[in-house]
């Protein structure tokens, strides 16, 4: 069985991160290694929650696995508590990296605005972690920290602007070792546009947008689209598959009263997946 492991934060409730990761992976038929970089109480979206920032103890990993001589199929990184944790995914790379699919998710923004705590310096390291994967998936507010854009510069366009903009502006990411970038959640009118890039191509997934946020649903897709692509699927399939997922997870929320901190009710569909 495939071997993916996986660097991000866990929140016992809700949805996202390693707890949408793990379930989302095994489903999918890999095994998810999972790396905690931080404990929360709940995800940060809940008006209060406490966390146990693990960055002392992540090394143990990297000095653990290599005695029993691991070797993942795949890297996935997500959100990132501090330049620690984001110095030990660099090392991790490094140390596991070289025959492993390697995917960054650059969790440090949203909706315009990088996320509390974040420094430049961070950032600028969660850029150069991005140079040494294979795939990264950032939402369009990230997208823009990583190529130096205006957030407001991709607000109110048409599908053709935006699939060209962001396609030409990808360029300048793509190095020696990055090749696929996928923008995600890029709000185009009532859809939703998944752009995902390759050196060669541009391909653009449209998907209904449904009112409301959704908590986790990046890590899923993020989680899923690793996934299949390490067990065997192209990267088309794979992004079609995981909209279809988190489509059906939206709609099926959205059925019922709900706090959006609680994310999508996936469950129901891991079987399907």
């Amino acid at each position: 069985m495939k071997r993916i492991a996986v660097i991000s934060d866990i929140s016992a409730l809700g949805r996202c991160s390693l707890s949408a990761a793990l379930p989302v992976i095994s489903a999918i038929g890999a095994e998810c290694c999972p790396i905690p970089g931080t404990v929360l109480t709940n995800q940060t979206g809940y008006e209060s929650y406490k966390a146990r920032n693990l960055a002392d103890f992540m090394p143990e990993y990297i000095a653990e696995w290599k005695k029993i001589s691991f070797s993942p199929d795949a890297i996935l990184s997500g959100y990132l508590g501090d330049i620690n944790q984001v110095r030990f995914v660099s090392r991790f790379i490094d140390t596991f990296g070289k025959n492993s699919l390697v995917a960054v998710d650059p969790a440090m923004a949203e909706s315009g605005s990088i996320y509390k705590g974040f420094t430049d310096e961070m950032c600028r390291q969660i850029k150069a972690l991005c140079a040494k994967s294979d795939i990264i998936t950032p939402n369009l507010s990230e997208f823009c920290i990583l190529t130096g854009e205006k957030y407001e510069d991709y607000l109110n366009k048409d599908k053709s602007y935006l699939t060209d903009r962001i396609s030409e502006k990808a360029k300048a990411l793509f190095g020696e070792r990055l090749g696929n970038i996928i923008v995600t959640g890029v709000k185009c009118e009532d859809k939703i546009l998944n752009i995902a890039m390759t050196k060669n191509d541009t391909l653009t997934f449209s998907s209904t947008q449904y009112p409301g946020d959704f908590s986790g649903t990046g890590d899923i897709f993020s989680a899923a689209v690793t996934a299949f692509l390490t067990t065997g699927c192209g990267l088309s399939e794979s992004i079609s598959r995981t909209i279809s997922f988190i489509e059906k997870s939206v709609r099926e929320t959205l059925t019922h009263p709900h706090d959006t901190n609680d994310g999508t009710d996936f469950q129901l569909f891991l079987k399907d997946i």
